[in-house]
């Protein structure tokens, strides 16, 4: 139920800005679950995250990409959605496609950059056509 009312919010707000965005007109998402940083024996960060799919049609959610954004101290949180930052210090990004209504899938993502400090903001997205889900974290 989450998953859904989180669709159905960033839908409302598409289309509360005068916009149709592709996906829309359907209850069709992939949405970010949970994110999970930590640091591994080498002190790159790793970060897993669980999305689920949200599609009441009984088909999948189709193509999607699931990002992991690193961006310096300081970084003030944006509200636009994009596919890159050029803030962004690392970019690291896996896609995948087939996920079902309520279906879950864990990406792991891990920087090549071990020089990451305690607090720096992360962004993880998933984009879905020109429908993006997010959620902010930090390094341990």
């Amino acid at each position: 139920m989450r998953a859904l009312s989180r669709h159905v919010a960033v839908c409302a707000a598409v289309f509360a800005g005068g916009a149709s965005v592709a996906g829309c007109d359907q209850v069709a998402s992939v949405v970010v679950v949970e994110v999970r940083p930590f640091r591994d024996a080498e002190r790159r960060v790793v970060v897993d995250v669980d999305v689920e799919g949200v599609e009441q049609s009984g088909r999948t959610a189709g193509a999607y990409c699931v990002s992991l954004h690193v961006f310096p101290l300081g970084f003030p949180p944006t509200s636009s959605d994009q596919p890159r930052y050029t803030s962004a210090l690392e970019v690291v990004e896996q896609c995948d496609a087939g996920l079902g209504d309520g279906d879950r899938r864990t990406f792991r993502f891990v920087t090549a950059r071990t020089d990451y400090v305690t607090g720096q903001p992360l962004r993880v997205q998933v984009r879905l056509g020109r429908i993006y889900d997010r959620e902010e974290a930090f390094v341990p």
